[in-house]
């Protein structure tokens, strides 16, 4: 297949809850209309008893399927547009687990991982968890530079795990607006692109599902990144013995524990989080007098008082330290968005021989 010369991504995500029943108005009312370059259902109902070329959509791939192997409900299907490059991942994952991975590559040499997840209630946690362990990884081992995670993960449910996902990996959900008759808002577009990158709009319902179909479109024209030198490593010379080494002794609960603690006070004081505001420190009082640290007084916060070492330890006096040294040291809190902030966090923490 032959990439797309299109200046965007568009996806059409939704929960059709049953693709046999649902399919028509899929087609009639959402997919002829926009003509997205993916097409990502959950909640399909389908197994081993339909054909792998069930619900064909002309200018369309074959739904790539993954069926809930016990039972007749979840189930995940995506298919792509005939003229998008894209290759599916062989991802090992545990059986009940509904997610299938895909590499799309954009126009500029980019790449991008898209995942399409359905989490049921009764697996708690465990998809959100998987992913938080896998992301990376598969990232690197696939030369992706972005990641876009689309489907139903009923986060709602699980809105503690939701929520430490989304921070430790930089990511923005950015769909802001109900996609349920309760008028919840269960599915989602996820991703490590900007909001300006990424926009979400609903859809109406697809057939006599009780979801909105959701269509995100990702705008891969200016994702081109700044021509940058590069370093070529002999790692033929490299002191592999040394390097493992230094990795067994560095610290790294601490340092992971403080870039998530940081990037939480960064969207208390910077993104008015409204579901941490309780965990808002008020601003610090200027100085009356000058002096090198003086400017950078009002950016820091007052910390509570600890009367015993349990409550010294703990997240609001720790991270209130911890921000005010950030502060006074770098500019880091400057950045606008909480992806860099996070970067350069990473690097100030880890150890001087790694930088």
């Amino acid at each position: 297949m032959q990439a797309t010369n299109r200046d965007h991504l568009s996806i059409i995500s939704a929960n059709v809850r049953g693709l046999q029943t649902n399919i028509g108005d899929l087609i009639h009312f959402h997919v002829i209309p926009h003509t997205p370059d993916v097409v990502a259902t959950v909640e399909t109902f389908l197994n081993g008893t339909i054909p792998s070329n069930y619900g064909l959509i002309q200018g369309y791939t074959r739904w790539h399927r993954r069926d809930r192997t016990r039972g007749t409900f979840g189930g995940v299907a995506v298919c792509f547009h005939k003229n998008l490059s894209v290759q599916p991942l062989d991802v090992t994952l545990p059986n009940h687990l509904e997610m299938v991975f895909f590499k799309i590559w954009t126009q500029h040499h980019g790449s991008t991982l898209l995942c399409v997840c359905y989490r049921p209630q009764w697996q708690g946690r465990e998809p959100i968890e998987f992913l938080h362990t896998l992301l990376d990884r598969l990232l690197q081992q696939y030369s992706c530079n972005h990641n876009v995670i689309v489907g139903d993960l009923n986060q709602h449910l699980v809105a503690r795990a939701f929520e430490e996902l989304l921070t430790v990996y930089g990511l923005t959900n950015h769909v802001t607006f109900p996609t349920h008759i309760s008028g919840s808002s269960l599915d989602h577009c996820i991703s490590d692109l900007p909001e300006g990158v990424v926009t979400c709009r609903p859809l109406g319902a697809v057939g006599s599902s009780d979801h909105l179909a959701v269509l995100s479109t990702v705008h891969v024209a200016g994702l081109r990144d700044v021509p940058k030198k590069r370093t070529n490593w002999l790692w033929g010379k490299t002191n592999w013995e040394g390097l493992q080494d230094a990795l067994r002794h560095t610290p790294w609960n601490n340092i992971l524990t403080d870039v998530a603690g940081l990037c939480v006070t960064y969207k208390i004081l910077k993104q008015d989080a409204p579901h941490l505001a309780t965990l808002r420190q008020p601003w610090a009082t200027p100085h009356p007098y000058s002096s090198r640290d003086a400017h950078k007084r009002d950016q820091q916060l007052i910390v509570p008082f600890a009367r015993t070492e349990t409550f010294f330890r703990s997240f609001l006096p720790r991270y209130s330290r911890l921000w005010n040294r950030v502060v006074r040291q770098t500019d880091m809190h400057q950045p606008a968005t909480l992806h860099i902030f996070k970067c350069a966090v990473n690097a100030w923490l880890m150890p001087s021989e790694y930088n």
